[in-house]
């Protein structure tokens, strides 16, 4: 019954966990258009609150779009070794269902987010 419990809880820890890292890895499209939108504006606060000159701007556009890639590719190879992690303890049909389970968390989070532009 512990052991159970245990196990039990250590999904429903680490269904948590991942989802909030998978999230990064459903609606690409949507979310990298998204990404692409927030993206520019952090760069032009940044580049407004720092007064940097045009060729600041250029020198710096290229060095952030690398950063971002790298971000995103680490990200994305955390999320693949968690989920080897995971059927490592969950079996198939488990799988399946926290793959549901995310990709509806992503919904919602879409769906709050397009909520809150509306405002």
């Amino acid at each position: 019954m512990k052991i159970q419990l245990s196990k039990k809880l250590l999904a429903a820890l680490m269904t948590l966990t991942f989802s909030v890292v998978s999230a990064n890895t459903l609606f690409a499209d949507d979310m990298k258009e998204n990404h692409r939108e927030n993206a520019k504006a952090r760069f032009e606060h940044m580049a407004k609150e720092l007064n940097l000159t045009e060729q600041q701007k250029k020198d710096l556009k290229p060095m952030m779009k690398k950063h971002g890639k790298e971000r995103m590719e680490a990200m994305k190879a955390l999320h693949e070794k968690h989920n080897k992690e995971l059927a490592t303890v969950l079996n198939d049909e488990q799988m399946e269902k926290l793959k549901e389970m995310r990709k509806e968390k992503m919904k919602h989070m879409m769906q709050n987010r397009e909520e809150g532009d509306e405002d």
